[in-house]
């Protein structure tokens, strides 16, 4: 090998970041860079003769096992794989390596590892499966069912109380335009038309509620409340729309009935009112016409009297007076 490359190498090696091992066939070190001992704390001279059994997790140990048996069935090849590697501290850190068998190079004569530390990383991944897991386990648990498309209206996501309501699976929706499914475009022209106004405002960034009529896969209309709301990217360009759907179709059956009784009511009183004012309108009718015959009988009474004529008896109509 040229000897001015050699050093070259050696010094980018050296100064490397990364963990720059040379592994024999059993995973026995014969090469260690420094930067061993800034990212597991154990210096050059510690390194060298160790196996894959001192470095790695037991729980990983299987899988670093049947790697190095992958790179050396395939020589010149390059693999990759994470793994947890003690420090001499006896904490555990994540470690990426790369590994290429070089063992029949002879100017190598040995696997060749290239460690980078990315315990940071895994550790913000696993947090970020774990929110998933949570927000996965909150959205498939909702009692609303939760749909997401993208801007041709094409499935993207959706819940299993979605699926649940509208009678499909999850393969049966993804990737397919929601309202070929849900809508007849002969049959549901105004809901059609409901939903284009809506998109229309999803366009310009903006989130309503609103009914729509859908059909079940059984063909059963049912009718949906959706809260709907845009979606954007990190660029914030419109990507697509999700919404949480709500059956309310016995809602609205019930608020019709409610409806329906609250008119016959409102038309009985209205009658039952009617009947009581004309009844009031008798009785007072009634009243001025004994009123004006008491006055008749009066002046009548007045008449004999002063022609010098005694009435034979009271009339009873005055004796109430």
């Amino acid at each position: 090998m040229d000897t001015g490359r050699n050093i070259t190498f050696k010094k980018m090696v050296e100064l490397s970041s990364d963990i720059i091992n040379l592994v024999n066939a059993e995973g026995v070190v014969i090469y260690a860079s420094p930067a061993v001992s800034t990212v597991l704390g154990f210096s050059r001279e510690e390194a060298v003769g160790m196996g894959i059994k001192d470095w790695v997790h037991p729980d990983d140990l299987p899988r670093v096992t049947r790697f190095l048996q992958k790179i050396l069935a395939r020589p010149g090849d390059t693999f990759r794989i994470r793994a947890r590697f003690r420090q001499k501290s006896g904490a555990w850190r994540w470690v990426e390596v790369a590994a290429n068998n070089l063992l029949n190079d002879p100017d190598v004569g040995a696997i060749v590892t290239s460690g980078r530390d990315i315990t940071e990383q895994v550790t913000a991944e696993q947090a970020l499966r774990a929110s998933e897991a949570r927000y996965r386990n909150v959205v498939e648990t909702m009692h609303e069912g939760i749909a997401q498309v993208d801007n041709d209206g094409r499935v993207q996501f959706v819940n299993a109380r979605f699926c649940e309501l509208t009678g499909y699976t999850v393969d049966e929706l993804y990737g397919q335009v929601i309202h070929e499914l849900l809508l007849d475009p002969e049959k549901d022209q105004d809901q059609l038309a409901v939903l284009r106004a809506q998109e229309k405002l999803r366009a310009q960034g903006v989130s309503t509620g609103y009914d729509l009529w859908v059909r079940h896969k059984s063909g059963r209309r049912i009718l949906f409340r959706i809260n709907g709301s845009p979606v954007f990217d990190a660029e914030g360009r419109l990507v697509g729309t999700v919404g949480m759907h709500a059956d309310i179709t016995d809602q609205r059956k019930a608020e019709e009935v409610l409806r329906t009784y609250a008119d016959e009511l409102e038309q009985r009183v209205r009658r039952r009112t009617d009947e009581l004012q004309r009844m009031v309108n008798l009785m007072a009718g009634r009243e001025l016409r004994i009123a004006e015959l008491k006055r008749t009988i009066k002046q009548l009474r007045a008449q004999l009297l002063q022609a010098g004529l005694t009435p034979v008896a009271n009339d009873p109509l005055l004796e109430e007076d």
